[in-house]
């Protein structure tokens, strides 16, 4: 399952020829039916995996994205603490 997960998972981008070679070699390696029908469905849908190859610049990792969401959460945790607790409203 690894060696399936390392061709999504290449840190360059790869030309069709490339990752289909791949796939084909996954697919003629694997026995167990539950590999093969994941190897199939990303050949099904190679189109929409592999969008972002088209797009020049793109990020091969969602690194940048996933920094920037910590960063959010960490910035927004302190306002939790200005919330009035239930036990409080009925005070004062």
């Amino acid at each position: 399952m690894r060696r399936i997960e390392s061709i999504l998972n290449s840190s360059q981008k790869l030309s069709d020829q490339v990752f289909n070679h791949w796939l084909y070699l996954l697919y003629r390696d694997y026995q167990d039916p539950v590999c093969l029908q994941i190897l199939t469905n990303i050949e099904r849908y190679k189109s929409e995996l592999l969008a972002y190859w088209g797009i020049p610049q793109a990020p091969l990792t969602n690194n940048l994205t996933e920094c920037l969401n910590s960063h959010l959460e960490s910035r927004l945790f302190p306002f939790k603490g200005f919330l009035i607790p239930s036990f409080m409203r009925g005070c004062g």
